[in-house]
């Protein structure tokens, strides 16, 4: 009976330390469990999650590729002769060449620019401000304007 007595006595005393120690063993159990779980679900649940993101991909690429590819009618709806057009005017005008019908000239480039792709360490991209591509009426014609009405020095 004594010992009974001295194992309820050592229990009592250190109640709490016993109490923290199953605690540290019952998170260390959780914690070992939960990982393992995961680890076996990435595998089986998080698989075909994967798999539906990869065919989703998979299917906006070929439609993408089935629009730009040659022949396709988004490649026979660019204007390619006229884009090629305006960017050797916008070149020529930026060089300080004048054209035989300078307003005519200008007028068909404030016409057919609608925005501006900034490449590279341009010069051109000190003069004027980067709009979107979309916008209907870019701010950036206005530059075209202010350099064709004054006589800025060339560099």
């Amino acid at each position: 009976m004594g010992s009974a007595n001295q194992m309820i006595e050592f229990i009592s005393q250190n109640i709490s330390w016993i109490k923290d120690g199953f605690t540290t063993i019952f998170a260390l159990t959780g914690t070992i469990l939960a990982i393992l779980t995961y680890r076996r679900a990435r595998h089986s649940i998080l698989q075909p999650i994967r798999n539906e993101v990869i065919k989703k991909q998979s299917s906006l690429l070929t439609d993408l590729l089935k629009t730009c590819q040659p022949g396709s009618e988004f490649d026979r709806n660019l204007d390619y002769f006229n884009l090629v057009r305006v960017n050797v005017y916008l070149h020529l005008k930026e060089f300080g060449f004048l054209f035989k019908d300078q307003k005519k000239t200008i007028d068909f480039i404030s016409e057919a620019v609608s925005g501006w792709t900034p490449v590279g360490n341009s010069i051109v991209l000190k003069d004027v401000e980067v709009v979107g591509t979309f916008q209907k009426n870019p701010t950036c014609l206005k530059m075209i304007n202010l350099m064709e009405n004054t006589s800025m020095p060339r560099q």
